[in-house]
């Protein structure tokens, strides 16, 4: 059985499908150490697995609010990104994952399984130490959205990242597309119904299905929600994830929405600042619920466009009312339409009465995605197409 590093980054969406893939490795028997944000620590625990935070809480929530920033300046200061990675201790965190990769590794018997894009402290191992590494997306467009990646390389972070390099005695980069291409082996973690719903992956992606994280996402629900649930019509849910990377207008127009259609709503965000002061009548804010016991009990779930929350709606086969911006949302909402699985609008048409319209024509109805959501035949999959490394 191999010695697995899984290194994962970024917010819920993005942590919780790889800590998925690291349990089914456990499971299957392999030696697991986890490297990921401080806060994850119960979460990796729970699975009997080794845990490596690469920074503090605190540093992980400071984290949050320099990436709200950053994504709101991305576009009219581009030079901003490699002043973004020194603020969010980036750099150190690569340097944290690659010395625990160095002082724990098996020879002949190490994988290393990284989040796609972010994980370059594993291609940086394989250079060390020659062991396989697996790269694992969470939504199609990360996968399409590499190019970028090493433009930004070429002309900000590259030589930052380039002294970090050298203090491991690794050569400088000049090529950063081709050392991207590094990975012996790409994941995608999405279904093959929803890769032809939009740009298809390159054909060395191997699919595995969704991944959503069950401990994680369940629990008991809190006693004002259950009334809410329990009472009368089911309620609409209303989720923008646990970052902070939401458009102003979001959490207002889908409470504004879901008020207008006449309909009771349970708004879920962990942020207190990026909820509307004064909600409309009938519309309930709650930090955190378990989503996958609420799911299931809501009429609709409008929401942001992540993957999780999509995964998790199909599995529970819930209408779903996407408002994107940003980041992998737009495409992953497309790709869902494309399917007449879910409505959805651009940031330029958010309105209140149009969120209401599309409610009224989805609320209750029962979807039926192309195939099953199978998360822990899909976790499996991908665990096994890892282990396929060390044979």
């Amino acid at each position: 059985m191999a010695n697995a590093f899984v290194i994962t980054h970024g917010t819920a969406g993005d942590i919780l499908p790889l800590l998925g893939v690291a349990a089914a490795l456990a499971a299957e028997g392999h030696r697991v150490t986890v490297l990921t944000h401080s806060p994850y620590r119960r979460v990796v625990a729970e699975h009997g697995m080794a845990f490596v935070p690469i920074d503090t809480d605190a540093q992980y929530a400071a984290e949050l609010a320099h990436t709200k920033r950053f994504n709101e300046d991305l576009f009219r200061r581009p030079m901003a990104v490699a002043r973004f990675y020194e603020q969010i201790n980036w750099f150190d965190q690569i340097r944290r994952e690659l010395s625990t990769v160095l002082a724990r590794h098996v020879p002949a018997d190490t994988v290393v399984v990284a989040r796609h894009t972010s994980g370059v402290s594993a291609l940086m191992a394989a250079e060390a130490l020659g062991v396989p590494v697996a790269w694992v997306a969470t939504w199609p467009s990360q996968i399409h959205a590499l190019p970028l990646m090493e433009r930004m390389y070429h002309y900000t972070i590259g030589p930052r990242m380039n002294q970090v390099r050298a203090e491991f005695g690794l050569a400088p980069i000049g090529d950063w597309g081709t050392w991207f291409d590094r990975p012996d082996l790409l994941l995608g973690l999405w279904p093959e119904w929803f890769d032809r719903a939009g740009p298809t992956s390159p054909p060395n992606v191997r699919l595995t299905g969704f991944v959503t994280h069950e401990p994680a996402e369940s629990g008991v629900i809190a006693p004002e929600a259950e009334r809410l649930l329990h009472s009368g019509p089911p309620p609409v849910l209303i989720a923008g994830g646990t970052s902070m990377v939401t458009h102003e207008r979001f959490y207002a127009t889908a409470a504004e929405g879901c008020a207008q259609a006449g309909r009771v709503g349970v708004l879920v965000c962990p942020h207190p600042e990026l909820v509307p002061e004064k909600l409309p009548p009938g519309v309930h804010w709650f930090r955190r619920l378990p989503f996958r016991e609420v799911m299931p009990r809501v009429s609709a779930v409008i929401h942001h466009g992540g993957i999780s929350t999509v995964a998790r709606a199909l599995a529970a086969r819930t209408p779903q009312v996407i408002l994107p911006v940003n980041l992998d949302r737009p495409d992953n909402a497309a790709r869902l339409h494309k399917h007449r699985l879910a409505e959805w609008l651009p940031v330029g048409q958010w309105a209140a009465d149009r969120v209401a319209e599309m409610l009224a024509r989805c609320c209750d109805l029962r979807v039926d995605p192309p195939a099953p959501v199978d998360s822990a035949a899909s976790a499996r999959q991908a665990a096994r197409l890892i282990g396929t490394l060390l044979t």
